[in-house]
């Protein structure tokens, strides 16, 4: 459960909507930096994985 298949740089989607980018894998917490406004985002949201790795 969660996002133990999360890949390094993918762009994952919170359930508001907003997106973040996995910048740290560890094995008990996954790291991402949020794209734009966090601060209606909290501790338990749900986050889920979309398998897009960022590109430019």
């Amino acid at each position: 459960m969660g996002l133990e298949d999360v890949m390094f740089s993918e762009i994952v989607e919170f359930e508001n909507g907003k997106k973040g980018l996995v910048l740290d894998l560890l094995p008990d917490r996954v790291g991402v930096l949020v794209l734009g406004d966090y601060s209606d985002i909290k501790e338990g949201d749900i986050v889920k994985s979309t398998g897009r790795i960022l590109s430019v």
